[in-house]
């Protein structure tokens, strides 16, 4: 249990950097979290991720550490699918899975689809500026 317990500190704890060390950073918590859940995932990340602030590229890596995290902990799913694009003006990140998602009444909500649902997904909107 104690190698567990390391295990995670070391998973949460790499502070991206820009480029080459984000896409090596990304593709290696991506293996760690295939082999720790035995959900199947697949990456798609382009080989130059053009420059990234280390405020955006820590922002992408925490917003895909938290979705896997929900992934695992809540959808059922066996699959996940990262996807991380450049675009002109733009970085998008997706992660997507075949799992049963959020009920439709929680995303009916007046107040909006992420409001009740704990923190790590309002942290990461906030954190992302939507």
């Amino acid at each position: 249990m104690l190698l567990g317990t390391a295990h995670l500190v070391v998973s949460a704890a790499p502070s991206p950097a820009r480029r080459t060390r984000l896409a090596g950073t990304v593709r290696d918590y991506a293996d760690g979290f295939a082999e720790r859940s035995g959900i199947r995932t697949d990456l798609e990340l382009p080989a130059d991720l053009g420059p990234l602030s280390k405020d955006v590229a820590t922002a992408l890596f925490r917003t895909m550490q938290e979705s896997l995290t929900n992934l695992h902990r809540h959808s059922g799913s066996r699959t996940a699918s990262i996807c991380i694009a450049r675009h002109e003006d733009a970085i998008s990140l997706q992660v997507r899975d075949t799992g049963h998602g959020i009920p439709k009444a929680k995303m009916a909500s007046p107040d909006g689809p992420i409001v009740g649902l704990g923190v790590g997904i309002a942290g990461c909107a906030n954190g992302c500026g939507s």
